[in-house]
């Protein structure tokens, strides 16, 4: 963890400021390491696992009136360079109360600065939450978890 001092909850000195900045910043900026010709993509979760990075993140089409959010799986060996694997999460047509949002997001990360981002197994199994929703806005209506012993794949989970 990055020390802070708490003497003063509401106020966090310029000179911590800059430490903590000089500890955090990005040294090189390459831009979108994920881009989809007719889709946006939006929140990565990146997590280590058997020598290889690996990222769930999200995309919604473009015409955003159409679709809603659906979540895919990316692998890469230096976090610059990444494939697709496939969709782990997509949207359904049958009318069902995810069936427009299926937007997930890897868990039990380590949240302590400077830890691998190992994803952590509980009881052998890893978890994906995510958001689900029938309309054709992400809304907070409902979070299922789904578990898988410790596999990685795009294959379909819910």
């Amino acid at each position: 963890m990055i020390p802070w001092d708490k003497k003063n909850d509401r106020h966090v000195e310029i000179q911590q400021m800059e430490e903590i900045y000089e500890r955090l910043k990005t040294p090189f900026k390459f831009g979108p390491v994920i881009k989809l010709e007719d889709s946006y993509t939006d929140s990565p979760s990146v997590f280590f696992w058997q020598g290889r990075y690996y990222m769930y993140f999200i995309s919604i089409l473009k015409d955003c009136s159409v679709s809603g959010y659906e979540t895919h799986l990316a692998v890469s060996d230096d976090l610059k360079h990444w494939e697709i694997l496939g969709t782990v999460l997509k949207r359904g047509s049958e009318k069902r109360w995810d069936s427009n949002q299926v937007a997930g997001y890897a868990s039990y990360l380590p949240i302590n600065y400077g830890e691998t981002p190992e994803m952590k197994d509980i009881n052998g199994c890893f978890y994906l939450p995510y958001l689900g929703g029938w309309r054709s806005i992400l809304n907070m209506e409902s979070v299922a978890i789904s578990a898988r012993r410790k596999t990685i794949s795009v294959a379909e989970t819910r």
